[in-house]
């Protein structure tokens, strides 16, 4: 029911289709949120702004920021870049060499995983996979010259880069995260499961206390042809800055979704989930810390 804007359930969901399908409330179900009675705490990271200039008096990379932070709080996490980003034959060669190095050193620590952001980050999958080479064309991935979508090169392409150029021996690429808004086809779902890796990202949960209500809590994923794509527990600081541009601090405001997620009922694990460049502003980025300091949840990469 559409309410100021929103939308509000007329009944309770939970009530209504335990009572409508008679489920025994005695009887166990796979829960993704619990292990051993204690809520589940992730943290994974999309790639965007890696090669980003971060707001200090040095003035690193974002990603080298990140690592200076990895290795400090050595939680376990899944991070991403984008190849379009960080290679040669990418956006910056000029500064290729040492943005590469900057993720081998990620990838090397004990307590990361990798995952890819693609190839050339496609904004819109469906358009992205119909358009013709028009007047719009540009507006739906990076900006990379003679560019024509590829699934099997986003995807099967950025897993190869990775895992080529910057995995260590003993790892390789374990999940491909959506970009842009991170609706997937039938088609590059399936490209997911052809170079044998998991995939997350997408859904909308971004219940808040301004905006509280359980339609704004999405479900698990989406069934798409043969495969299934898994949307992120919760979404990452781009809904609460307004698209990043302020408040820059907005991002704190997760933790609201975090507590309206787990009571009266627990409907998501934790998921510090953020974009690399949003360390590049000082406010943006005390809530990860912060959160870690005073965590004392159990913690598990995707």
């Amino acid at each position: 029911m559409p309410v100021d804007g929103g939308e509000r359930w007329l009944i309770n969901p939970l009530d209504f289709l335990t009572k409508a399908l008679k489920l025994d409330t005695q009887r166990p179900i796979p829960d993704v949120t619990t292990e051993n009675g204690r809520r589940l705490l992730m943290v994974h990271i999309d790639g965007d702004g890696f090669m980003s200039i971060a707001e200090r008096p040095t003035r690193p990379f974002n990603g080298q920021v990140m690592l200076d932070d990895f290795k400090r709080y050595q939680i376990p996490t899944t991070v991403s870049v984008i190849e379009g980003e960080v290679s040669a034959t990418g956006l910056y060669p000029d500064i290729a060499p040492q943005l590469e190095k900057i993720a081998r050193d990620i990838y090397a620590l004990p307590w990361t995983e990798l995952a890819s952001h693609s190839s050339l980050t496609s904004f819109y999958w469906s358009k992205a996979e119909s358009a013709e080479h028009g007047e719009d064309y540009e507006a739906y991935h990076l900006p990379i010259k003679d560019y024509k979508y590829d699934a099997t090169r986003e995807i099967s392409g950025s897993v190869n880069y990775i895992n080529q150029q910057l995995a260590p021996k003993n790892k390789q690429v374990k999940v491909f995260l959506w970009t842009g808004n991170c609706v997937s086809t039938p088609d590059s779902l399936a490209q997911t499961v052809n170079a044998g890796v998991l995939n997350m990202n997408g859904g909308d949960t971004n219940i808040t206390r301004s905006n509280n209500s359980w339609t704004r809590i999405a479900g698990l994923g989406l069934k798409k042809g043969n495969n299934f794509q898994v949307f992120a527990p919760n979404q990452n600081e781009n809904v609460y800055t307004n698209l990043w541009t302020g408040p820059f601090c907005g991002f704190e405001r997760v933790i609201e979704t975090y507590q309206l997620t787990d009571s009266p009922y627990r409907f998501k694990p934790i998921d510090i989930y953020y974009h690399a460049y949003l360390v590049s502003k000082t406010r943006g980025s005390t809530l990860y810390t912060r959160f870690i300091n005073g965590s004392k949840q159990p913690v598990f990469a995707i």
